[in-house]
């Protein structure tokens, strides 16, 4: 693992990733589940994350719940989304207190994915 954060660079870090070290978290279990291993976790790709929540398309106001967020991958593109390129949909403090503390929901059933 900390071979793994030690390659990170700005050049190597994926832009579709908000959190940087969830990226390494899933490039880790998907080497573990291409080595037979059983890695105990699965992981949705972010080209995938980014599409249904395109589709979906929540809005400020709404509420996101992910029931297995792992890593918070669709919590954070959800929040992206509405939020917009550099936050240009967030028109009023009131909408910005609402994204922070009204609209994001995740449960994840193993804890394995919080350390």
């Amino acid at each position: 693992m900390l071979d793994k954060v030690h390659q990170l660079t700005t050049e190597a870090i994926d832009p579709t990733h908000v959190f940087t070290l969830s990226q390494v978290y899933e490039g880790l279990l998907l080497k573990m589940g291409e080595k037979g291993n059983d890695g105990g976790q699965f992981f949705t790709p972010r080209q995938v994350i980014k599409v249904m929540v395109q589709v979906i398309d929540p809005q400020i106001d709404e509420t996101v719940y992910d029931p297995g967020c792992g890593t918070g991958g669709f919590l954070a593109q959800s929040y992206e989304h509405m939020a917009g390129p550099n936050n240009e949909k967030i028109e009023t403090a009131e909408q910005l207190e609402i994204l922070k503390h009204q609209t994001f929901w995740g449960r994840e059933k193993d804890n394995i994915a919080y350390p």
